[in-house]
């Protein structure tokens, strides 16, 4: 049985301006939300699932999730510790020096994060001097010793009203990745609103929409991604609530392209569109990039190639099967499963996958029994099985070719699924 009726949760309308005007983007097919399951917690079957498609709103230019995940699922994340990347750990060190020098932040301002799971990000301000840091965040990670002060709390108007009360009025307000998850966006930003004084900063890293699509990444579409801004929905947005561009920038080869937005609260009205229309060429070219991938036509054509790519991969997947070859996958995330329900795959066709993420073993990708094992279960005894290793998390692609392709049998398969199937 389905958890919820899912026509009840489809949208209608806008979720930031409530316009009932909006265009068709493209459709990924019917998903679940793709967090590793634990069966032996939940009654099989037991599941949320929807067809997982975009639209465009008409007046504000937000692209958005056709259908709202329930509150209650919101708060089931599929956890990721910033701390298992070097990666996020170097780029959360270097954010802390760039926000010192670009809004002259002293050790003494009050830097808060919204939605900082794991916290690393304020314990990268806190290793840097900075003494005065605090996290909002709905579920914390129980297994965590948070070393910053935490409101256990959704972000919202209430609980502005009672940090303000207690003094607690930040120069810097910080959600990365967070207001692409948040359905009740509107009431989102009218907090912030409240929260912010003019002359403070609000900074977002943000996946940004067109480089996902210009390099294929399907399996970063899923229905907890609700909301997909853009510098002009941003613009929009902003200038509503007199929240000044200060920096826009660009950070295209991290995590396959993210949008950093730097804004002021001003005093006075404002008008970011004026700010688009005078920036750089880089960023006139990206406003006009927007124009074409959010147009109908180009979301047609995207989609024909979605379905066809979909046929492809579907069957060289049949193929190795066939052939007597196991499947295997790296990647048990959200992405992973956005993959492989995407393709229709189950535990017939993948054997199991791994992930480096100790949290996610023991589960299993939904609506698919595919189990989650341990990298290390790659390298134990196979005989002399060979298997096809189809890598599910895009983003470790280079770390896999770099330390887990060496110690695969000569007679394995690495393969690549997106943004095009390839065999290494």
């Amino acid at each position: 049985m389905d958890m919820e009726n899912p026509q009840e949760f489809k949208m209608h309308k806008c979720r930031y301006c409530g316009n009932e005007d909006y265009s068709k983007m493209f459709d990924v097919g019917v998903l679940p939300l793709g967090h590793p399951v634990d069966y032996s917690k939940v009654p099989q079957g037991y599941r949320w699932v929807a067809e997982l498609g975009y639209m465009k709103c008409k007046k504000c230019q937000l692209v958005q999730t056709k259908h709202t995940v329930p509150a209650e699922q919101l708060v089931q994340e599929n956890v990721i510790l910033s701390n298992v990347s070097n990666i996020i750990s170097d780029h959360y060190w270097e954010y802390v020096s760039k926000f010192r020098d670009l809004i002259g932040l002293s050790n003494d301002d009050l830097v808060v994060e919204i939605g900082c799971s794991d916290a690393a990000l304020l314990d990268a301000f806190v290793q840097q001097g900075f003494g005065n840091v605090l996290g909002i965040e709905p579920a914390p990670h129980p297994f965590i010793d948070y070393k910053v002060e935490l409101v256990e709390d959704f972000f919202t108007v209430p609980v502005v009203r009672r940090l303000r009360e207690a003094g607690k009025v930040p120069k810097l307000i910080i959600a990365n990745s967070v207001i692409l998850l948040i359905p009740e966006i509107d009431e989102f930003f009218n907090a912030l609103d409240d929260y912010m004084d003019p002359g403070s900063f609000f900074v977002i890293e943000i996946p940004y929409f067109c480089d996902y699509i210009r390099a294929f990444r399907m399996d970063c579409f899923a229905h907890l991604r609700a909301n997909w801004f853009t510098l002009q929905s941003l613009a929009h947005v902003y200038s509503e609530h007199n929240m000044q561009f200060v920096e826009i920038e660009h950070l295209s080869n991290f995590r396959s392209g993210t949008l950093r937005i730097t804004v002021q609260k001003s005093e006075c009205k404002v008008d970011n569109e004026k700010f688009l229309q005078s920036a750089d060429e880089h960023i006139r070219w990206l406003v006009e990039e927007e124009n074409r991938i959010t147009s109908e036509d180009f979301a047609a054509e995207f989609e024909s190639k979605i379905n066809a790519l979909r046929e492809r991969v579907r069957g060289e997947v049949l193929k190795f099967a066939e052939s007597g070859i196991p499947v295997y996958g790296y990647g048990g995330g959200i992405k992973a499963s956005g993959i492989i329900n995407w393709l229709g795959l189950t535990e017939r066709e993948i054997k199991l996958t791994v992930d480096i993420d100790p949290n996610k073993h023991g589960r299993c990708i939904p609506c698919t029994e595919i189990p989650i094992r341990p990298v290390e279960t790659l390298f134990e005894d196979r005989e002399n099985e060979s298997i096809a290793l189809f890598v599910l998390a895009m983003d470790h692609l280079k770390h896999i070719r770099a330390e887990i392709e060496p110690k695969l049998r000569e007679t394995d398969r690495l393969v690549q699924v997106l943004p095009e199937f390839k065999v290494f």
